[in-house]
């Protein structure tokens, strides 16, 4: 019976490490030494909508880009999220409304409606910037809670929305995932081997 448990415990312990490796060398692989995950959505509205339970979510400085076709122009624009709600309420838009990690994508949902589809005409945000083809901004979280209004010009769309964050902290808890998930490997490895040796037969011999 015991050697039965070992066996059973060297199995479950395999497993485990094997599971904890696996997962920790992925997130290595995907995140690199900086600990850099990039999300990105394929919108194709006119105007695309982040709010602060997507661009606030950590501490760290969020990076956000947004293309757009044809070299067109674009404009994207961070508020306070009352203000920003309440220039874009009943426009149509896609919201970013969360992260896939196993994709790296945005989630997104498509609002539909026929309210103002120029944001930029308001004199409410907080920082803006505009661009021919692309557009980027910083959001270093020191203005949160925030949400971010992206809008091509009319007639056009936003075709790829990019949001890249940074944690060393990501990279480190991959880091030691992966060394855990070893070491369980080579507790089980050690335990098979155990079970695995001959054992001596021994005799004893009595006198009389």
């Amino acid at each position: 019976m015991p050697h039965l448990i070992t066996r059973v415990l060297t199995a479950l312990l395999a497993v485990a490490g094997l599971l904890c490796a696996a997962v920790g060398l992925w997130f290595m692989t995907q995140l690199g030494s900086d600990g850099r995950a990039t999300f990105r959505a394929q919108p194709g509205e006119q105007v695309v909508v982040l709010g602060p339970n997507v661009i606030n979510r950590v501490e760290s400085p969020v990076d956000l880009q947004a293309t757009t076709a044809d070299g067109s122009p674009v404009w994207l624009g961070a508020a306070r999220p009352s203000d920003a709600e309440s220039v874009i309420e009943g426009a149509p838009a896609m919201r970013a409304t969360g992260v896939s990690v196993p994709g790296w994508t945005l989630e997104t949902a498509t609002a539909s409606g026929e309210g103002q589809t120029s944001p930029q005409s308001y004199d409410l945000w907080q920082d803006t910037r505009t661009g021919t083809g692309s557009v980027a901004m910083t959001l270093n979280q020191a203005a949160a809670p925030q949400t971010v209004v992206i809008a091509a010009a009319e007639g056009q769309t936003v075709d790829e929305v990019t949001l890249s964050v940074a944690d060393q902290s990501w990279f480190t808890t991959a880091v030691v995932l992966t060394l855990g998930g070893l070491l369980l490997l080579g507790v089980a490895a050690y335990l098979l081997l155990r079970t695995l040796r001959p054992r001596r037969d021994t005799t004893v011999k009595e006198t009389d």
